[in-house]
Formats: C-alpha cells, sequence, structure tokens
C-alpha cells in the first residue's frame, strides 16, 4: 500500500520521494542491505535463563545488534554465546552496566571496542564507504543530580571527538529523558511521546550540537509502538530510550519503533531501528580443523598400516615434491582413521526446550492489561524460575560429578579442560585486531596492520644491519673436498630427534602434529630419514620447513 498523503505523512517529514515498494527494494539492494539495530533496559542479566531469553527475541525479532543497559555484571568482558558475541563493560559492583550483542557474521567486523565505563561502551565495524560507529548508553536516572548527567555527556563528547566526522554514528540506549511530541527542527520529529522535560531539553540540545537526529521520533506509529518505559503498576507510559543518528545519514533509517511484543521481565520495551548500511566484504579465512586425537590411542595401529601400504620412497633429489608427496599420505591417513574433531555449538545445556516455551507463552501475557493477564505473567514468571533454578542445580551437580571422576582417573589434562570451559577463563578469539604504527596512531585496516607487521619485523631482525648472503661467502657443495665435508647425517640422529617431540603441541603448516610422525612405521619412517639426509647433504629445504607463521598475543588491558 503507497504512504499515507498530506502533511502528516512520514514520508513528508522525512523528506523522502515517493516510491514504490519494488523500486525502494532496488534501491536498498544498490545501496546496501538492511540491518536492525536495537536497543534494550533488561533491567539485569543476573537472572538465570535471561541471557538465552535475550537471545531468543533477537532471533525471533531478527535483530543485528543489540545495546543493553543495566546489565549488571561485574567488571568488563568478552565473550560468545551461541550464534552471538557479547560485549561488556560493567563496574566493580553488579550495578548499571551496558553491553552490545552482535550477530557472528557481523561482529567479524569489528575493529575497534572502548569501554569507557560501565554506562558507556562503543563498537566500531567496517561498513563502506564510512566506519559504522555503535555506542551504547545509560544515562543516570532522575534520582541523581546535574553534575552526573554533565558528566556523561562531557564523556560522549570525548568519545566522538576521537571518531572521523564523516563515520556513520548510531548512539542507542535509556536516556533517562522525554523529548516529548512535537517536532524541533531536524532533531525531533512530530511522533514522540508525553510532555518534554530538562533532560528532554540537554538531550535535544546534544543532538543540535552533534548534528544527530533521534529516529523513533520521526516515523507515524500508535501509541504502543512509541512508549519504552511503564511506571510501576502501570500506571503511566513514557517514551525515555531512544536511537540516534547522524543527521547526514537519516535517508538509510527506514523505520524505527519500539516493540512492546518483545518480553525478557523488563519494564522497558525494545527499540528496533532498520537501517541501510553496506558492510564491508571479508575475505573467506582458513578454518582451523583439529584431528581428534580423543580415539588416537585406538587407532595408532591402523594409522601405520595405512602409511604402510601408501607411502612411497623415491631416490630423485627434488626434496619439494618428496616431502609434499609424504605429507599428502600421512594427512590422508589421518583422515582416513583418526579424522577431525566434530565442533557443535550448542546452547546451556541446562536450558531445555520447555523453558523456552515457557518464555513464549509468558511473552503472549506481557501487553494482556487486564487481572487475569497480569496474574498469569507473574505465574508463568514465577514457574520459569524456578524451573532454571532447579535445572541449573542439577547440571551442575552432574558436571562436579564428572569431574570428580576424571580426578580420580588421573586425567588431569581433561579435568584441567573442563575446568576452563566451565569457568570461563579461555580468552576468546577476537579475529583480526588495530594496533598501532611507530607514531601511535591506531589502525584498523586490513593492508595496513600488514605492513605494519612487516615493518615491525623488519626493524626487530636489523634488516639494514643484517649481511646480505653474497657476503657471507658460503661455499657451494661442489667445491668442498670429500675429506673436509664432515660426517653424514645418522638414522639413529633424525629418529631421535623425532621421538624427542613433545606430543599435544599445535600443528604446524603442514597440520602434522608429533604424533603421527612418531608412528609412522618402518617404511615412513625411513623415507623420512632419506629426506632429512637429502637436505643435509644439498642444503636445499621443502618450502614448509621455511615457513614462519607470527601469532600477534594480545596485550591485557594494564600491561605496559
Amino acid at each position: 500500500m503507497a504512504p499515507a498523503q498530506g502533511p502528516e505523512s512520514k514520508w513528508t517529514k522525512m523528506g523522502r520521494e515517493e516510491l514504490c515498494g519494488e523500486e525502494r527494494r532496488e534501491r536498498a539492494r544498490r545501496k546496501g542491505s538492511c540491518i536492525r539495530v536495537a536497543t534494550w533496559n533488561v533491567r539485569t542479566m543476573n537472572e538465570r535463563g535471561k541471557l538465552e531469553n535475550l537471545k531468543q527475541e533477537m532471533r525471533r525479532n531478527k535483530i543485528d545488534v543489540l545495546g543493553v543497559s543495566e546489565v549488571r555484571w561485574k567488571d568488563s568482558g568478552d565473550l560468545d554465546s551461541d550464534e552471538y558475541r557479547i560485549i561488556y563493560s560493567g563496574g566493580a559492583e553488579r550495578q548499571r552496566g551496558v553491553a552490545i550483542i552482535v550477530e557472528k557474521e557481523l561482529s567479524k567486523r569489528i575493529t575497534v571496542i572502548e569501554k569507557i565505563s560501565d554506562r558507556l561502551i562503543m563498537v566500531k565495524l567496517e561498513a563502506e564507504p564510512v566506519p559504522l560507529v555503535i555506542l551504547q548508553v545509560y544515562m543516570p536516572t532522575s534520582d541523581c543530580d546535574d553534575e552526573e548527567i554533565e558528566e556523561m555527556y562531557d564523556k560522549l563528547d570525548e568519545l566522538l571527538d576521537k571518531q572521523k566526522g564523516t563515520d556513520n554514528v548510531i548512539i542507542l540506549g535509556d536516556w533517562n529523558a522525554v523529548v516529548g511530541e512535537g517536532r524541533v527542527e531536524k532533531e525531533v520529529g512530530s511522533f514522540g511521546l508525553g510532555n518534554r522535560n530538562e533532560r528532554g531539553e540537554k538531550l535535544i540540545e546534544f543532538c543540535k550540537r552533534r548534528k544527530l537526529m533521534v529516529t523513533n521520533t520521526w516515523f507515524e506509529q500508535p501509541s504502543r509502538r512509541r512508549y519504552t518505559w511503564k511506571k510501576p503498576g502501570d500506571t503511566g507510559r513514557f517514551q525515555i530510550d531512544y536511537i540516534l543518528v547522524k543527521q547526514r545519514y537519516r535517508n538509510g533509517v527506514k523505520c524505527a519503533n519500539s516493540m512492546p511484543g518483545a518480553d525478557c521481565n523488563s519494564d522497558h520495551n525494545m527499540v528496533m531501528m532498520k537501517m541501510v548500511v553496506r558492510l564491508k566484504r571479508m575475505g573467506i579465512a582458513r578454518k582451523q580443523v583439529k584431528w581428534n586425537m580423543s580415539n588416537w590411542k585406538k587407532r595408532e595401529r591402523e594409522f601405520r598400516e595405512w602409511v604402510e601400504q601408501n607411502i612411497q620412497t623415491e631416490d630423485t633429489g627434488d626434496v619439494e615434491k618428496r616431502w609434499n608427496n609424504m605429507k599428502t599420505v600421512i594427512n590422508q591417513a589421518a583422515k582416513t582413521v583418526v579424522g577431525y574433531q566434530t565442533r557443535t555449538t550448542t546452547r546451556k545445556a541446562w536450558i531445555t526446550n520447555e523453558m523456552r516455551d515457557k518464555m513464549e507463552e509468558r511473552r503472549r501475557y506481557k501487553n494482556v492489561n487486564t487481572d487475569v493477564g497480569r496474574q498469569m505473567y507473574r505465574s508463568l514468571n514465577n514457574e520459569l524460575r524456578r524451573e532454571t533454578n532447579k535445572a541449573r542445580e542439577a547440571w551442575w551437580e552432574s558436571e562436579c560429578k564428572e569431574m570428580e571422576e576424571l580426578g580420580r582417573r588421573g586425567l588431569t589434562d581433561v579435568l584441567y579442560s573442563k575446568v576452563a570451559e566451565l569457568s570461563g577463563s579461555r580468552r576468546r578469539s577476537k579475529g583480526k585486531k588495530s594496533i598501532k604504527d611507530g607514531n601511535g596512531v591506531l589502525l584498523t585496516e586490513e593492508e595496513k596492520i600488514k605492513s605494519r607487521w612487516k615493518e615491525y619485523v623488519e626493524a626487530l631482525y636489523d634488516k639494514n644491519g643484517k649481511p646480505a648472503s653474497e657476503d657471507m661467502e658460503i661455499e657451494e657443495r661442489d667445491d668442498v673436498d670429500n675429506d673436509e665435508i664432515g660426517a653424514g647425517l645418522l638414522k639413529e640422529e633424525v629418529i631421535r630427534a623425532i621421538n624427542d617431540m613433545r606430543e599435544n603441541k599445535a600443528v604446524g603448516v603442514d597440520d602434522i602434529p608429533a604424533e603421527f610422525l612418531k608412528r609412522l612405521g618402518s617404511k615412513g619412517t625411513q623415507e623420512l630419514v632419506n629426506l632429512c639426509e637429502s637436505m643435509y647433504e644439498t642444503g636445499k629445504w621443502p618450502s614448509d620447513f621455511t615457513r614462519l607463521v607470527f601469532v600477534p598475543l594480545e596485550k591485557k588491558v594494564k600491561s605496559s
């Protein structure tokens, strides 16, 4: 259906041309794809099952990025949960706290994270032609004094000053301010809610200074899709949560409104905005797969026999070809006999489908404003809380019994791995990281990061002071007398070196762990010895033996 005409049309208010549905979709395809960005004050994330509830609502409403207020988690962190990445910033106590939850594929484009305080957090994502900067803010409530409000706006200004003027900035959050009904130039639209208060005036001043617009006041919606917070007892409904964007990118905003149907047992409604953003195309990285070493002890003999039957001994002097043939046989034997680990991402084991159904049933009663509806909502919420508490306690008891059994059997490595998994002490892999150049300027673009690493390594190994190969006067093999060559490489030396290799270590560029090299069988071991002797005599090495992989380790936050 075509948009409404006249002075109150949302399309007229936004100054857009009238387009039919197909024309709008084609225009969006040329410019980019719509992403859904939302903000929500959830009151607390410390309730059992609350995170699962939140992820369920993100899936149902197809939310790509969700800013969260009142997380109430201690300290700061960065973790993965199912198909989402959760970046949070808290304090020393379980109060306030903000977080940004990003869908897994979108999170791969994150280049910068700044955790300012338990009220402010920022992430920057790669997009075209300019980066996408998303901030989540939780402003002080009306109980706080004006000095705290001023301090928060100062922090916001300081953070925004660090960004480029052309960056696409989106500010989400619970502002605890009412901008009210009535248009204010380019900052506030005609479809706010309620009467403007002093905090609302402060927010409008901030928008004017930063050339921002309050998106969820520009689209005509019924009152139930404008209010974002209910007073206790449903004695009043207010619009205090907002999504702000730069005015220069206003045409990319397709819709913004509250979502009263979303439920997580909070007195706030989710506020969602659809915006056209052209995300930067990401290169497909090689996925690191791991051999399934849990069955290795049982399959050693079968692996050795497979190598013995398929390995070929060659007398050619081409060490590159000989090594590649040997590597192929070993990897093929491992694929056939050992196999890869099957990694399945599961939700929390103690979260059942019955609990998810109970969350969905509770959601249906959220907006039933009758005594029966409110009673049913409270009843279902209490039932859900009892079920989650009981299920989590039973799950922990089962996990503890499993760890006790591992300790009794002496499987300490598996036990420590289990403890690390349950405690969440493993650091998440953040993918590509930003680094600083020689002058301290932050680099986020892939090519510039590579160039900086090249520059750093060359300086580390003193490229300019290193003698050239022609200056080292290395003698050719044919120019040396046989009496001066020295003893050849012994088979026992090669075998001893192989047996001294430590097990349970990461593989190199050839994907072959030490365990495989130690169990090649007599024929495979002899071919490896022959290859090493050829390398020793000719001075030529396979390319795999000369490749180096640098793994940058992230510094701790407080390290110097």
